[in-house]
Parts: structure tokens; C-alpha cells; sequence
């Protein structure tokens, strides 16, 4: 129920998250479960969406269900 506002770095790190109603996390790490990824794009971290191409982690099936059933 809460809206990112902004973010405090130290050393390049994510230190902190403020929200619009002024909460103040603080935290050694911090996890996105933001359904768009809000706290990464706003931290400035690399991230895809979608499938990377096969060879980015030279991986043959990513992606692919290779089980005639889910596992």
C-alpha cells in the first residue's frame, strides 16, 4: 500500500527506500516484488525483461519445458 518516493545510496549501494507517506526502510538488502520492477528501475539496475537470448549464459533450452509434464 505504499509508493516509492526515493532512494538513498551509500558506496553504491541501496541503502534506504522513502515512501510518499514518509516510511524510511533501511535494510542490508533489499527485494523487488514490484509487478513492473519499480525499485530496480528506479535504483538504476540492469534488468530484462522477457528471455535472454540463448547465449547471454550459454544455455541451450532456456525456457523450455524439456519433461512431457511440469516438474
Amino acid at each position: 500500500g505504499e509508493e516509492l518516493a526515493d532512494l538513498g545510496h551509500r558506496h553504491g549501494r541501496l541503502t534506504e527506500l522513502r515512501t510518499t507517506s514518509g516510511l524510511r526502510v533501511r535494510a542490508r538488502a533489499f527485494i523487488d516484488c514490484s509487478y513492473e520492477g519499480d525499485l530496480m528501475a528506479a535504483a538504476g539496475v540492469s534488468f530484462t525483461i522477457g528471455r535472454e537470448a540463448n547465449a547471454t549464459y550459454g544455455e541451450i533450452y532456456n525456457g523450455q519445458q524439456r519433461h512431457p509434464s511440469h516438474n
